[in-house]
């Protein structure tokens, strides 16, 4: 070991003396230099040296092996040289300087916030105080002192490493691991390659992300920022929340890009932006959020709670459990990939509601609503206000017995409109679907669609459908079977039966302008925009 003195000292490993140098012998140990007080200028040798300046502005040279420099208290210069180096910092004003390929160098910092410098790999915060520290352009390995730290990685495939304390992790770009330790730890992710670990009950994490972004293992919630596209989020099996940085942010601002917010597990918490987002909570009792833009939520259990404000876009709430929309969400649509009975009820907007092939329960509920019954045996309630009720009348299903939907319009002038049939079954004995309440108001049976290409024939516009052949009404015990044939032949076994009008006889009914009503009608309806190849078929009052 060598040491200078409270003077300004020049310290030499492994070099030739004069009379103002200090000379060592050569050792079997690494050489050990301290300059005390003074501005000093220890030189290392091409042994793995520990040079320490302690007081003053020193100059540490490590030159050849693995040196150790530490400037002390000072405005310190320090140059590992050659080989793997480890510096110590603790003043603002110390520099590390270190050329291209040097070695595998580390940087232990005391400062409030610390850079790496060019050629330098490694960071290592040290004391007992929240500090902060940012890499270079290398593959840094950072690793915290157990304090809240803060990390950014810059360039290059960085590994963060923030131990204990509420930690700051941001990889920026390149594939970074980042690892928070116990505490609540929050994480920038700016690129997909992107590794975040928590370990299980380690505090109560976040991740920042501006790429589309599923959350790892034990991490709790989720906010997306996209920079100029489309961007989801995916929860993992805690109760996570899921949504927009929020505006108080100075790294992230609210988009208006369209977002993807995915539960899975847990009791999760979505919030979307203003643009069109997709929410889905997945399995749980969750909570999602749209704001503004037309947004698709998907609830799946009863739990599930969707939250809209008045004009924020038209909404839509996938389902596949039994659901009634919540006030200012406009459409309700049974999800195709399940075939149960589900029920669905609207709200007081004017609602679309769409079943599947299952057996449902629609009910529009106020306003006036469009409700399209699927391949199930729907019952169909349209509520008040003038709705729309379409049904879709399969016959090889009807044949067996399947798919007699129940539709009731309520008050209103609603209209029953059937777009598809299958003529190549004959089913005359079934009563195929039932209407309610076909007297209420100006109710409209439309089946221009469905006898489009089949009653192809212009002059129906001011002909009778009946005595042409292709539409029949039957009596049955005051009730109206509304029967059709597909060529016009008029024969009985052509017939098929579409739908029974309750409470109604023929006699009650008559067709005007394409249109089936109660015979009591003394103002047609209008009918809707009418093609060529079409019929409707309407009520009276």
């Amino acid at each position: 070991m060598a040491t200078g003195t409270n003077g300004n000292d020049a310290l030499y490993s492994d070099r030739p003396s004069t009379n103002s140098w200090l000379r060592l012998p050569r050792l079997s140990y690494d050489p050990y230099l301290s300059g005390l007080a003074g501005n000093d200028s220890l030189y290392g040798g091409v042994r793995d040296d520990i040079l320490s300046g302690g007081d003053g502005d020193d100059l540490l040279f490590g030159e050849g092996g693995n040196d150790t420099l530490n400037g002390g208290s000072g405005n310190d210069t320090m140059f590992g040289g050659a080989g793997d180096d480890l510096y110590s910092v603790d003043s603002i004003e110390d520099r590390v300087i270190e050329a291209l390929n040097g070695g595998i160098d580390t940087v232990e910092s005391s400062i409030e916030s610390y850079r790496l410098g060019d050629n330098i790999e490694n960071l290592i915060l040290k004391g007992n105080t929240a500090l902060w520290g940012t890499g270079n352009s290398l593959n840094n390995q950072m690793v915290g002192n157990g304090e809240n730290n803060a990390f950014v990685g810059m360039e290059g495939n960085d590994s963060l490493w923030g131990n204990a304390g509420d930690d700051q992790l941001t990889g920026s770009s390149g594939d970074d691991l980042m690892v928070g330790g116990i505490g609540n730890d929050t994480y920038w992710v700016e690129d997909r390659g992107d590794r975040v670990v928590e370990d299980a009950e380690s505090g109560t994490d976040a991740v920042f992300a501006t790429v589309n972004y599923a959350l790892s293992a034990n991490v709790e919630n989720l906010y997306l920022s996209p920079h100029s596209s489309a961007i989801s989020g995916s929860g993992n099996a805690l109760n996570n929340f899921i949504g927009l940085a929020n505006t108080g942010s100075d790294r992230f601002g609210v988009s208006e890009q369209n977002l993807g917010l995915f539960g899975w597990d847990g009791d999760d918490t979505l919030e979307g932006g203003s643009g069109n987002d997709v929410l889905h909570g997945g399995t749980g009792n969750d909570l999602m959020r749209g704001g503004a833009g037309d947004d698709t939520y998907t609830a799946d259990s009863l739990g599930d709670i969707v939250i809209e404000q008045p004009d924020n876009g038209i909404d839509t709430v996938l389902v596949i459990a039994s659901y009634t929309l919540p006030d200012n969400v406009e459409n309700l649509t049974v999800s195709s990939l399940w075939h149960e009975a589900i029920d669905g009820t609207g709200n007081s907007l004017n609602n679309v509601i769409t079943a599947n092939d299952g057996d449902n329960k629609l009910d529009g509920g106020d306003g006036d609503d469009t409700i399209y019954s699927e391949w199930g045996n729907d019952i169909v309630s349209g509520g008040n206000g003038n709705d729309v009720l379409f049904g879709t009348a399969r016959m090889s299903e009807l044949l067996s017995g399947n798919d007699a939907d129940t539709l009731t319009g309520g008050a209103g002038d609603d209209r029953f409109a059937y777009t598809s049939f299958n003529f190549a079954y004959n089913i005359s004995k079934n009563t195929g679907d039932i209407i309610t309440d076909f007297a209420n108001g100006n109710d409209v049976l439309d089946l221009r669609e469905l006898l489009a290409g089949v009653y192809a024939n212009a002059q129906y516009l001011i002909g009778d459908p009946i005595a042409q052949g292709f539409l029949r009404l039957v009596d049955v015990g005051g009730d109206t079977q509304v029967q059709i044939d597909s060529d016009g032949t008029e024969t009985a076994s052509g017939f098929t039966t579409l739908v029974t009008v309750k409470g109604i006889a023929p006699d009650g009914l008559k067709i005007g302008q394409n249109l089936l009503v109660p015979a009591t009608t003394t103002i047609m309806p209008a009918p809707a925009p009418a093609s060529v190849n079409a019929i409707e078929l309407v009520p009276s009052l």
